[in-house]
């Protein structure tokens, strides 16, 4: 008989610890052939993509714009004044530049302009116009 004797519970107790060393070893640190997943769903795919392309993506335009020229020396204008498709309600006004021209950007849609002098000396009534995305409307307030 042998001189050292190891009780049942003490080989036991090694055999789990060598199985759970085992189970820990090929679910841990070995690789696994199947995807990561997290919460059941899969990691997708890598796949090769191109170099960043730098340009910008181009814009639509979402505005348009009202421009043109007022005679400021016998019509004596010197503002311009936009309202809305009923001419009741003013959306925007701008004054003259130096040499009678003027700029305004409005959003797309039905108005009216008029134009405001002083002295008024020449009757006048609101005209309508449409402003398209992207696109300028001219006027041309003068004396012919």
């Amino acid at each position: 008989m042998s001189k050292y004797k190891v009780p049942f519970y003490i080989l036991l107790a090694l055999v789990i610890i060598a199985i759970g060393l085992l189970v820990y070893y090929k679910e841990v640190k070995a690789p696994t052939t199947q995807p990561a997943t997290q919460n059941n769903l899969s990691t997708p795919p890598v796949t090769e993509t191109s170099p960043p392309d730098n340009t910008q993506p181009e814009t639509t335009p979402t505005t348009g714009t009202l421009a043109g020229t007022a005679d400021t020396t016998t019509l004596h204008i010197n503002k311009i004044i936009v309202y809305n498709s009923t001419g009741k309600v003013e959306v925007s006004s701008t004054n003259l530049n130096g040499d009678g021209s003027f700029s305004l950007t409005l959003a797309p849609g039905d108005y009216m302009i008029d134009y405001a002098a002083s002295p008024d000396l020449y009757p006048h009534s609101p005209e309508k116009f449409s402003i398209v995305a992207g696109q300028t409307h001219e006027v041309d307030y003068s004396v012919e």
